[in-house]
């Protein structure tokens, strides 16, 4: 979710989102969250969903301390 909304310019206001609402982040707040960003929701769901940036993530895991 933090990579699909970076691709919108919002990585950092997601991060600060996501910590504000820990105990709430379930899919259904995802989509909230991110239409409260002013985020494209749909295309924000649809990378997710299509796992766009499953391969940068795992670089990212990989490349993090062991």
């Amino acid at each position: 979710m933090y990579t699909a909304a970076s691709a919108q310019g919002q990585f950092w206001q997601m991060h600060e989102m996501l910590l504000n609402h820990w105990q709430k982040l379930g899919d259904d707040y995802l989509a909230e969250y991110a239409d409260k960003l002013g985020l494209n929701v749909t295309q924000f769901e649809r990378e997710i969903a299509r796992k766009v940036y499953i391969d940068c993530i795992h670089q990212d895991i990989a490349s993090g301390p062991t």
